[in-house]
């Protein structure tokens, strides 16, 4: 679990200050929400910490963009009893290579960067598309 997590505008206004920082925990969990994505999931992504999905159905948020497969790890909420083993047998390599993928995706949530206003364009007309 990702400790100390600050409230979401406290961590949005030092992200920046932050980026190149180690990350607080090696993960944290997300579990499912009442909607498709939880401020819990900002939340750990702005602390750089890899986002482990407790999910069945998940939407992230650019889905389109980002290759959430390359950046988190995804359990179903049946596999929770198995997760300390799962999270184990990831190698430090793929850990780091999730965790530099982090740093890149999460200048897509701050709303005071341009970046996100890109992708939130582009994301809209990638759905008209379709």
């Amino acid at each position: 679990m990702c400790r100390h997590v600050p409230p979401v505008d406290t961590a949005i206004r030092s992200m920046r200050d932050k980026q190149h920082e180690p990350p607080c925990d090696r993960r944290g969990f997300v579990p499912d929400g009442f909607s498709s994505i939880s401020a819990r999931l900002y939340e750990v992504l702005l602390h750089g910490c890899v986002p482990v999905l407790l999910t069945h159905a998940f939407h992230p948020p650019f889905e389109r963009l980002v290759d959430w497969r390359r950046l988190a790890i995804f359990l179903r909420n049946s596999e929770v009893a198995e997760a300390p083993a799962i999270l184990r047998n990831i190698s430090e390599e793929d850990y780091l290579a999730m965790h530099r993928e982090v740093v890149r995706a999460r200048r897509l949530l701050n709303v005071h960067d341009m970046p996100f206003w890109i992708a939130t364009n582009l994301d809209l007309q990638l759905r008209r598309r379709t």
